[in-house]
């Protein structure tokens, strides 16, 4: 299938590495279907969530664990259901990336630590949750965390 993206120009992606976000991402409701994308010349660190619904909308993501190796977000056992995780054994199934931010100035980047999201590989679907972990805030510094960990 082809589509349209916002960094990438018309894609071929096959039909099998769509995940679906039954509820969306939180404000954009009309985009259920995404796909990962990233270039051929970055590492597994930055990817990009496509929307497969609508061209202009993707999200950079990252790998929140190189940053933030102690990252473990608590999320609610019930949202996690909505994804096709019932318990521990299919914890091996999912993906968390975060959502990051970046502006003109990339030393001003943040990332989302209190909302990440989780893909089921299993069964390609994903959603965005709120971590009830009171420390994790949506605009944390990249830069602050690079430092911590460098």
């Amino acid at each position: 299938m082809k589509i349209n993206t916002k960094h990438f120009g018309e894609v071929n992606i096959e039909d099998n590495k769509i995940i679906k976000f039954a509820e969306g991402i939180p404000g954009f409701p009309n985009s259920k279907n995404y796909v990962m994308l990233s270039k051929r010349d970055q590492n597994e660190l930055f990817c990009w969530l496509q929307s497969v619904d609508e061209a202009d909308t993707a999200f950079a993501l990252t790998v929140p664990y190189v940053f933030y190796p102690d990252y473990k977000p608590d999320v609610a056992d019930s949202e996690l259901a909505t994804i096709g995780v019932h318990g521990q054994d299919d914890m091996k199934d999912i993906s968390v990336f975060n959502i990051m931010v970046i502006p003109n100035n990339a030393k001003e980047a943040t990332v989302n630590l209190k909302a990440p999201v989780v893909i089921n590989e299993k069964t390609n679907m994903g959603g965005q949750f709120i971590a009830n972990n009171a420390d994790y805030t949506v605009r944390h510094k990249l830069a602050d965390l690079v430092q911590m960990y460098a």
